[in-house]
């Protein structure tokens, strides 16, 4: 018996604020997620969608 089921994962990245060390740990943060969904899609490539907000959407959606 299959099952039809779906992920779907909206990414919302802190606000850069000035400085290096914020890049850094945002960069950080997006990679680890990318590693992540990487392998998600590795398993199933209709599993999982994924929205991706950018720091202009946070501001329309606030």
């Amino acid at each position: 018996m299959s099952q039809n089921f779906s992920l779907s994962i909206e990414v919302m990245p802190p606000r850069l604020k000035s400085g290096d060390k914020n890049r850094i740990k945002n960069s950080f943060a997006l990679l680890k997620f990318n590693l992540l969904l990487t392998a998600c899609r590795e398993f199933n490539p209709d599993f999982i969608s994924v929205t991706y907000r950018t720091e202009l959407d946070n501001d329309l959606f606030s």
